[in-house]
């Protein structure tokens, strides 16, 4: 992914990833909250991404006879370590928070939309990267599938019941850890240059 692609998709997930801090602290929706914590999460491992990307083009050295391509697997790595640090973060809240009512406010979920506006540019640019930006652009679209969810159960749980939002946040921090495992095994054969049985022959 070229350095003025990561600039952009930082500033795209961190205008995105503001909207979604509000809505979810400020207007008190637990959906919103754990769609907050994802795009922090993505906003960090944007940042990552693009400092493993400017160390795989430099040139070979003494310690790098190879070049330093590999780097652009160190970020993958790193970038699974913060989304599972947050995912023990989302489960310990979604576990202490059960059964405890709470108002979720009407502006959640105009947070959630207007954050989700943002998360769709930053997707448009992260497909167009390589490997590297592979993990990330995944993660992103991700995002688009809780920002819809988000908007549908705060809604629900601003006109409704607060429950509705609660079962919003525990499928986004299901739909989380189901990607992360995903991406976990990916890397794991990526790493391993597994070949295909079809190639074989």
């Amino acid at each position: 992914m070229k350095v003025g692609d990561l600039i952009l998709v930082i500033i795209f997930s961190a205008v995105g990833g503001v909207f979604k801090v509000l809505g979810g602290v400020v207007f008190e929706s637990k959906s919103v909250f754990v769609d907050a914590m994802t795009s922090i999460a993505t906003l960090v491992a944007a940042v990552l991404v693009a400092t493993y990307t400017r160390k795989s083009f430099a040139p070979a050295d003494a310690d790098h006879p190879y070049g330093h391509d590999r780097y652009k697997y160190s970020s993958m790595v790193v970038t699974l370590i913060i989304y599972a640090f947050v995912l023990g973060l989302l489960t310990a809240d979604i576990y202490g928070s059960a059964g405890r009512p709470y108002r979720v406010s009407l502006y959640a979920s105009l947070m959630a939309a207007l954050g989700m506006m943002f998360y769709a540019g930053a997707i448009v640019i992260s497909r167009r990267s390589g490997s590297a930006g592979q993990l990330y652009a995944e993660y992103t679209a991700g995002e688009l599938i809780e920002g819809a969810t988000t908007i549908l159960s705060s809604l629900g749980g601003a006109l409704l019941s607060y429950i509705i939002d609660f079962v919003g946040a525990v499928f986004l921090v299901s739909y989380f850890a189901f990607t992360t495992l995903k991406s976990s095994i990916e890397l794991i054969e990526l790493i391993a240059d597994r070949i295909e049985p079809s190639k074989l022959n």
